[in-house]
């Protein structure tokens, strides 16, 4: 039922696929200007961070979870890449992508506006024989 799809004639493609695209394209290149500074003080991509929340966050929105996450773990993968290491980014960049993906997911219980197949998802995580 997702709505996100561009129709271009001879194709449909997805907006989150050029987000995604957009999206490492961005931090490569923050990344690689702010590198330096950056093994010391992961505050200075905070900026870059808070741009990543939003936009997966309307992507999320969007209902389209496989591409939240795999567009995550890019990201992921590119900042431990560069050399900053795990410790750093679970204290800095994954807490507060975190904590966006916690407050859209309560706005999505607390609002009743969870799709479907989502509550059939999590139905089965809870009760793993229900559906047998």
């Amino acid at each position: 039922g997702s709505k996100s799809w561009i129709d271009l004639g001879f194709m449909n493609l997805q907006a989150s696929e050029l987000l995604k695209i957009a999206l490492i394209l961005y931090i490569s290149y923050v990344l690689s200007k702010k590198l330096p500074q950056l093994r010391g003080n992961l505050k200075i991509i905070k900026g870059p961070v808070i741009l990543i929340i939003l936009c997966l966050g309307l992507v999320l929105l969007q209902g389209d979870i496989g591409q939240t996450l795999l567009t995550l773990i890019i990201i992921l993968s590119m900042f431990l890449f560069v050399g900053i290491g795990v410790k750093k980014i679970v204290k800095g960049p994954i807490l507060y992508i975190i904590l966006g993906f916690i407050l859209i997911a309560g706005f999505f219980i607390f609002t009743g506006m969870m799709p479907e197949y989502l509550k059939a998802r999590f139905s089965t995580i809870y009760d793993p024989f229900s559906s047998s």
